[in-house]
């Protein structure tokens, strides 16, 4: 049986549930959403998010797809098998793009697919959309990125702002430079290795955390690397990585003076 939400004095409080895990995106979605009316709970696994479904309930699931372990598609599945009584929408959160690969979200069951990067408005709208709304037809939510060539789309930056303090967001800013830091020494080794599940896996999460937040330069390049990576073309990463270490470090050297 579903358990009675939240109350404030005049309203029910919409319950939100972010399965991800990623820190920073973690982070960045419940940065974007905890203005207003909704709780937000988060987890940064499919099996903890299973745990938590068999004791609380929730009006709306953001899906993380790609995570070890258990991913997204798999967490779905378990979930309508284990709670038929859970009907809330489970929205995607991915940065896969080709037609095929959406086409499988909406089989899954998801009911929208919102693609990275997406900017803090438009996940906030999507969420409202889906909170107000009793038509859950499934649907995409596609965010279109803009080319430039600034090391920060700054519209992005304000965005944030307009939902948190702006120590909280220079914060985020922060912790994606030491993780991504952190993602370059570990390349360091495995590009010589040639270890390319593992070289996708962190190009992959560095694109949507750079995505996300408007650092659309090193999103771009990332793009294009772990799209040479699927099709097999090895013959220039090792350039490729070091024009990414090139960016990173014009970014680590500017992100701060530019936030100001």
């Amino acid at each position: 049986m579903r358990t009675t939400p939240y109350k404030t004095k005049y309203k029910l409080v919409k319950r939100i549930l972010i399965v991800d895990d990623n820190a920073i995106n973690r982070k960045y979605a419940r940065s974007v959403l905890k203005v207003g009316l909704w709780h937000i709970e988060e987890v940064e696994s499919g099996e903890a998010a299973l745990q938590l479904l068999a004791k609380e309930s929730f009006d709306l699931i953001l899906m993380d797809i790609q995570m070890p372990g258990m991913d997204g598609f798999e967490c779905l599945k378990r979930i309508r098998a284990d709670f038929p009584h859970i009907s809330c929408p489970v929205l995607a959160v991915t940065a896969f793009s080709s037609g095929r690969e959406r086409s499988a979200f909406s089989e899954a069951g998801f009911q929208a697919l919102i693609t990275k990067p997406i900017k803090p408005s438009e996940l906030r709208n999507a969420v409202t959309e889906w909170l107000s709304s009793s038509d859950h037809k499934a649907h995409l939510i596609i965010h279109k990125e803009e080319k430039t060539d600034q090391i920060i789309d700054i519209s992005v930056y304000e965005d944030l702002k307009r939902y948190t303090r702006s120590d909280s967001v220079i914060d985020i800013y922060e912790e994606f430079e030491k993780e991504t830091s952190d993602f370059l020494e570990q390349l360091n080794f495995l590009v010589p290795a040639k270890n390319y599940p593992e070289i996708l896996s962190i190009l992959h999460t560095i694109k949507g955390n750079a995505g996300s937040l408007g650092l659309l330069i090193l999103a771009n390049h990332t793009r294009q690397m772990e799209g040479k990576l699927k099709e097999a073309h090895y013959e220039n990463l090792m350039g490729d990585f070091d024009l990414l270490k090139g960016q990173f470090s014009s970014f680590v050297d500017n992100y701060k003076r530019l936030l100001k």
